[in-house]
């Protein structure tokens, strides 16, 4: 197959159109950074609607948690848990992967069936593989037939939260272990969503017990998310609207 480069250079129908727009981030720095502000942007509107931060000062005041706020109805009561637990367990998994990627890490798994890419299949099991080892057995290539750009041995699936919970990753997110705890408890509590029914344990309820993960929160948000991000539409001068705002 011909490179990206020389599909655009004969102009070539589709020679800019990838075959998953999930792979925009390996193309070039603009790319990379416009991706991980997508995701961060995304994360921090998950946990910005979320009632523990959306409604803080109130639960803070009266002196109640967010499973006490609102309807009285059990099922309703049980519905706002369990969104509560998929707001903030899809909100880490994005962050997390958002910076694996600013770091020049790939987030999508390497096909293994594919010989050459088959050792760096094995070893993305237990570390982060570099986007520059990709590119170093191939770049972006031209599809002709489906008229489309391709990276050779990433597949449309991203990385598992289990895996993002191995030392080798832990080490390259370089997240205080306070917010790992709390981000791989989300992800137990979310996945409860599947078979819901009465509250599961993992999480207490209990105001004197929550301030603390509460102030925690905020500052991961503001300072993994917001300031982040906001530096990476300063730097690429991306639009300003993807300024984020504080919490």
């Amino acid at each position: 197959m011909l490179t990206a480069g020389e599909a655009r250079a004969k102009r070539l129908e589709g020679c800019d159109t990838l075959a998953w727009s999930s792979h925009g981030p390996y193309i070039d720095d603009i790319n990379l950074a416009s991706y991980v502000v997508s995701l961060n942007t995304f994360a921090y509107e998950l946990f910005a609607e979320s009632v523990t931060i959306r409604r803080r000062d109130s639960l803070l005041k009266e002196a109640r948690s967010f499973a006490e706020f609102g309807s009285q109805s059990t099922f309703e009561r049980l519905r706002a848990i369990y969104m509560e637990h998929f707001r903030f367990g899809t909100a880490f998994e994005l962050q997390f992967k958002a910076s694996l990627i600013l770091n020049g890490n790939v987030v999508h798994e390497i096909d293994g069936k594919l010989p050459a890419y088959e050792e760096l299949s094995a070893a993305q099991k237990t570390r982060p593989v570099r986007i520059s080892e990709m590119q170093q057995i191939s770049g972006f290539r031209y599809d002709s037939e489906a008229r489309h750009l391709v990276f050779p041995g990433l597949s449309e699936r991203s990385l598992s939260f289990g895996i993002l919970k191995r030392s080798a990753y832990k080490a390259e997110l370089g997240k205080t272990e306070q917010i790992y705890k709390v981000a791989e408890k989300y992800q137990k509590l979310r996945n409860h969503i599947h078979l819901p029914g009465d509250l599961v344990p993992g999480r207490d309820y209990k105001l004197s017990h929550i301030k603390e993960e509460l102030e925690l929160l905020i500052t991961f948000i503001n300072a993994d998310i917001v300031h982040t991000t906001n530096d990476l539409v300063q730097k690429h001068s991306l639009p300003q609207r993807n300024m984020l705002r504080p919490i």
